[in-house]
């Protein structure tokens, strides 16, 4: 069992939930926004390096066998593109700073991003 395989899914979530509760603080959003992309560019990029030496990874969601539970499989495809994504999202969100306008990003802009980043991943994996 190994518990990378979850991170990229498990990081951009607990930080979109942070950002929905800190509605107010559009800085600290783009900040830590920026942090949680990049630190899913770090996993992946540290996922697809022990997939190298140890092969394909599995994470079975509760410990429940695979008719039953949820089984996250990473692969060097599936780490290749959450990498992809990742680094697509990194330019995105730089590109946003300047040209979305001060009513978007109140209205949670940076925790829908992340949460749509975690689906994404959630869907590779």
């Amino acid at each position: 069992m190994n518990n990378l395989v979850i991170l990229p899914i498990i990081i951009p979530l607990i930080t979109g939930l942070i950002l929905v509760i800190l509605r107010k603080q559009i800085r600290l959003h783009k900040i830590l926004t920026l942090l949680a992309i990049a630190a899913i560019t770090v996993v992946s990029i540290f996922l697809m390096h022990h997939i190298t030496i140890k092969g394909v990874q599995t994470l079975q969601l509760g410990n429940w066998p695979a008719p039953f539970g949820i089984t996250m499989v990473a692969d060097m495809f599936a780490v290749l593109l959450v990498l992809t994504t990742s680094i697509v999202g990194f330019c995105c969100i730089l590109y946003a700073f300047n040209s979305i306008g001060q009513e978007r990003e109140n209205f949670y802009f940076y925790p829908l991003v992340l949460f749509l980043i975690t689906g994404v991943n959630g869907s590779f994996l």
